[in-house]
């Protein structure tokens, strides 16, 4: 404020030189600091004495009300001491932990419901009904979050990182599912996850998809998982975030180029059942390990099984296993010198994606914001010095070479975990076991249990249990 008013009359008293005489002016000048005033010896005289008077007395008026103005407050300032009330936050408490607790709760529950229905009870309604309340409640009031797809990336970004902690409601959400398919087998995907429970709905007229199609297109899950744990590692993002196709239905808004990618695979879940199920999900390859080892599955047929084929009609999926001969088309000899041949190109199928995965690591690396600014980094070699100076950051670029490095090693180790996963498929495929009637491929059946109304077969009365179970009297 004192600056304001020293600047006012400086101002003031060069003006009132201007138009008097400036002589008059040099000890008040000396004192106010105005060296231009001070060391001049002009004198003008412009106007009259009276004129000059009255140009003075509005001068010395206009700068009168000018100080007061700036000198008194406007506002009195407020007396913190002295009873102030503060005014009460506008900003929301974050969110408790109550929430999540329900949702987990609930979670579990669900789960709990759908392996009972498939696998006891035996009931599509109850498997049903539990896939429409999941779909309400996880997908359409939480908007599809917790994610149990998406907490792949979380997990990964903990075991690489630590300074990120993995909160305990995502790590919860990402167990129990596997914990639950260890023992009963794919009940989640069948009746909780809300991703497939939008796409059952438009399961219509749902067309049986060739053999060789199906396994060729179900490498992609693993493709997809192997680059949302390399990207979430080194920190480049949570593609699988980035990538839900349907969190906008659940949510009711979203960015147009998903909400078209998502109503696209929606469209095609009329003709070909649940294809991001099938053919993208990451979770999903876990749950396929996880259920090929499950303690208990869903079987079709409660007793013996009459072939009659209605299950497979049935399941749109491709799911069912249909009975396998004893006696193959082909000699015993031949399918193993075919399964030698496999395993000796197993290291060739692992070599050849190391490979391309190291091929693929610099565009890999480009998805990272921070190669990506040490990238733009770079200067023409013709640039100055002073130029290079400026646009160029050592510790930018130290950072981005060892981002590079680390997501080029990744993409080494992806390309092995691809070939490896290639030459596997083609192992298992060359095995042939014989079976007797149809059954559930336990990797592949999601345990929806539209297979179980189809089948003719009643299940076995209390009585014939007890007999089964009843142990035979022995003979003497």
């Amino acid at each position: 404020m004192r600056e304001y008013t020293e600047k006012m009359l400086n101002a003031t008293l060069y003006l009132i030189m201007k138009l008097t005489d400036a002589r008059r002016l040099k000890p008040l000048s000396r004192r106010y600091l105005i060296p231009e005033i001070a060391e001049s010896n002009s004198s003008i005289s412009v106007f009259s004495s009276s004129a000059r008077l009255k140009v003075l007395l509005s001068t010395l008026g206009v700068f009168t009300t000018s100080a007061v103005f700036a000198v008194v407050e406007r506002f009195p300032r407020p007396e913190f001491e002295s009873g102030y009330d503060y005014p009460t936050t506008t900003v929301p408490m974050p969110p408790s932990g109550a929430i999540h607790v329900l949702d987990l709760t609930l979670l579990l529950l669900a789960l709990s419901a759908a392996s009972y229905f498939a696998i006891k009870a035996r009931s599509r309604k109850g498997v049903a009904t539990t896939l429409i309340l999941s779909l309400l409640y996880f997908g359409f009031y939480r908007g599809g979050c917790v994610c149990v797809v998406g907490s792949i990336q979380n997990v990964s970004l903990a075991l690489f990182n630590n300074s990120y902690q993995v909160s305990w409601v995502v790590f919860a959400f990402f167990a129990a599912p596997i914990v639950f398919t260890l023992f009963f087998g794919r009940a989640f995907c069948g009746a909780v996850c809300p991703l497939g429970a939008i796409q059952d709905i438009f399961i219509m007229k749902p067309l049986k998809v060739p053999r060789w199609l199906e396994e060729v297109l179900g490498m992609i899950p693993y493709l997809y998982l192997g680059l949302a744990v390399l990207f979430a590692a080194t920190g480049t993002g949570f593609i699988i975030c980035r990538a839900d196709f349907f969190v906008g239905f659940f949510r009711f808004s979203g960015p147009l180029h998903k909400m078209i990618l998502g109503g696209a695979l929606l469209a095609l879940g009329i003709f070909i059942a649940r294809p991001y199920c099938r053919f993208l999900c990451p979770y999903g390859v876990l749950l396929r390990w996880a259920s090929l080892v499950s303690w208990k599955h869903l079987k079709i047929s409660p007793a013996d099984c009459v072939k009659c084929s209605l299950c497979v009609d049935a399941c749109p999926f491709g799911a069912v296993r249909e009975p396998v001969p004893a006696k193959l088309s082909e000699t015993r000899t031949k399918g193993v010198r075919r399964l030698a041949i496999l395993i000796l190109a197993l290291p060739f199928a692992i070599g050849v994606g190391a490979f391309a995965g190291r091929v693929a690591g610099p565009m890999l690396a480009t998805v990272n914001p921070i190669v990506r600014m040490a990238q733009s980094q770079e200067v023409p070699e013709d640039a100055s010095a002073k130029d290079v100076e400026l646009a160029y950051d050592a510790s930018i670029a130290k950072k981005g070479a060892e981002v590079e490095k680390e997501i080029i090693f990744g993409s080494t180790l992806l390309g092995v975990f691809i070939g490896l996963v290639i030459a596997l498929k083609l192992i298992a495929l060359s095995i042939r076991r014989s079976n007797d009637r149809f059954t559930p491929e336990q990797a592949k059946c999601l345990e929806c249990a539209r297979c179980l109304p189809a089948c003719p077969v009643p299940p076995p009365s209390d009585t014939e249990e007890q007999n089964e179970n009843k142990p035979s009297s022995p003979m003497y």
